[in-house]
């Protein structure tokens, strides 16, 4: 498990123990950090990362995104120039997602401890809908779909290789997969750890064992082929705007059909189901 993914579970399973939000019409929030090296990379950039990827913390939980602030931290040194070109990112990517940059900051720290930059982001979002979400709503027998292609961010950041981020926006791929199917349980953006941490991730909070059909998950061959040369399994490698959904088997055709009849979703696929832990093979 990689850092931040380890990072993230101890956290969750410190943070288990409070009482569960009760389900709720109105306002949600969502804050995050993010930062990377390079800043910027085939396909985005951290200013990309920030925005996309809060948008999506909100609409994974069923929020439409409204607004999102951006505070960032920056080290001793770093040229105002490239502090600019991350901010017009910042404010780019905001635009193209549809959300209103609600305020803004930044801290200077010293040398070593960002890669130039990092950005803390806050998100605000609105739900009107009666969705009941969350990776321990999963059940044995849901099946599970994902909208594209793994593992195009981590190797793309990585290696270049010809790979492409595919950071994106995906509260407009699951407004129209809830709309389609309202059984879906579980929605996740895939980030880092890539595939293999969102489904651990569920497993526990379910108490399941995921069934992963691994020749079903989409790959795009060069990054299988690049994965092999870093020596590690895509499965593993970030993505930066892939939606994991976890659905009753009863809809979940008409999910996979919402998700490809969506531009961001061609390419979706079912990738396995869940089951009884006692029972089935080893996933």
């Amino acid at each position: 498990m990689s850092g931040p993914a380890l990072a993230a579970a101890v956290l969750r399973a410190e943070f288990g123990g409070a009482p569960p939000a009760p389900p709720c019409r109105g306002p949600v929030l969502v804050t995050d950090s993010f930062s990377c090296a390079p800043l910027f990379f085939p396909g985005g950039s951290i200013g990309d990362l920030a925005v996309n990827g809060t948008a999506n913390g909100l609409a994974v939980a069923g929020a439409a995104p409204r607004s999102v602030s951006a505070r960032f931290a920056v080290e001793v040194g770093f040229p105002v120039a490239e502090l600019r070109r991350v901010a017009r990112a910042v404010v780019a990517a905001a635009a193209a997602a549809g959300v209103r940059i609600a305020a803004g900051g930044a801290s200077v720290v010293e040398r070593g401890r960002v890669h130039g930059c990092a950005i803390d982001t806050t998100g605000v979002g609105a739900t009107a809908g009666s969705h009941r979400l969350g990776a321990a709503r999963a059940r044995p027998g849901d099946e599970v779909l994902i909208s594209g292609p793994v593992g195009d961010h981590g190797i793309g950041v990585a290696l270049g290789a010809g790979v492409v981020s595919d950071t994106a926006p995906l509260h407009g791929l699951v407004a129209a997969v809830l709309a389609a199917a309202p059984g879906v349980r579980v929605l996740r953006d895939v980030t880092g750890g890539g595939l293999a941490a969102a489904l651990d991730e569920i497993a526990r909070a379910a108490a399941v064992r995921v069934l992963l059909e691994r020749a079903a998950v989409p790959v795009r061959p060069e990054v299988r082929r690049a994965a092999e040369l870093l020596g590690t399994d895509p499965l593993h490698a970030a993505c930066a705007g892939r939606l994991l959904v976890v659905v009753d088997p009863r809809e979940a055709a008409a999910a996979l059909a919402a998700m490809r009849a969506h531009p961001q979703g061609p390419a979706a696929a079912r990738i396995g189901h869940l089951a009884d832990p006692a029972t089935g093979p080893a996933a």
